[in-house]
């Protein structure tokens, strides 16, 4: 297991990654883009650079208060050349497992007291968590958005 970024959603633990991730923004608005349907959110710009945004809810099932409706997005950025991909998480605030910190077995969600605050953290444990693998879906995003435009 490698370092990983982690939140959780509809009692399940899922992570990317962080070494694959370009970026964590937050935004209040996401643009329209043609040919947007079911997975696609939506598209951002991060340094001039146009970003198509998953709706990672839709993608795995998940159900979530914290979904779209929402003050802000949360959005995980990957890049590797020029494929750009963002994964909208809504307001879920995210965590940091380190690989040296993780037991084979997995890792859960607690809160602990930080300096006088409460805040959410991973720790190892029991359960498991589920990685993805960003680049499988940015095939499908491409294949998505061609499909549609063709279709429109």
């Amino acid at each position: 297991m490698s370092d990983q970024i982690i939140f959780e959603a509809d009692g399940r633990l899922i992570g990317f990654d962080t070494a694959e991730v370009h970026k964590i923004m937050e935004t209040d608005r996401l643009y329209f883009l043609p040919g947007q349907s079911g997975i696609v959110t939506g598209i951002v710009t991060l340094s001039g650079e146009p970003v198509t945004v998953l709706d990672t809810f839709a993608l795995l099932s998940l159900k979530s208060e914290q979904r779209r409706d929402t003050e802000f997005h949360r959005i995980i950025v990957f890049k590797e050349s020029d494929r750009l991909l963002g994964f909208d998480i809504g307001s879920i605030e995210i965590s940091f497992l380190l690989e040296e910190g993780a037991q084979e077995g997995g890792a859960e969600l607690a809160e602990v007291a930080i300096q006088g605050k409460t805040v959410k953290q991973i720790v190892p444990g029991e359960r498991k968590i589920e990685t993805i693998d960003w680049l499988s879906y940015f095939e499908i995003a491409a294949e998505t958005l061609s499909t549609e435009q063709a279709n429109g």
